[in-house]
């Protein structure tokens, strides 16, 4: 699980609260998507974002195995533990989005 997880809503408010408004007619885009970035770098959640062509980042992949019958130890632990690191993937997209 990465430490990016581990930031509270109400730290993520603080920094989206400041985000100055994007007018309508797009006069400050460049201040406001600098702002933005910088709010999603300094919330831990830089890897949420991609800037290219496409704009989306991929989800985490549960772990494919070689034999499933005899698993090790590490193997069952992270089979174990995909469902929490896609929910919090997932809460962390949404604030991204």
């Amino acid at each position: 699980m990465s430490t990016n997880s581990l930031v509270s809503t109400t730290k993520l408010g603080e920094y989206f609260a400041k985000l100055p408004a994007c007018k309508a007619n797009g006069t400050n885009w460049i201040f406001f998507r600098d702002c933005f970035l910088f709010a999603i770098d300094a919330a831990g959640l830089s890897d949420h974002f991609d800037d290219g062509p496409t704009g989306t980042t991929s989800e985490p992949t549960e772990l494919q195995v070689a034999n499933p019958t005899n698993l090790t130890a590490e193997e069952k632990d992270a089979i174990k533990q995909y469902p929490l690191i896609r929910c919090i993937w997932k809460s962390e997209q949404a604030v991204i989005k």
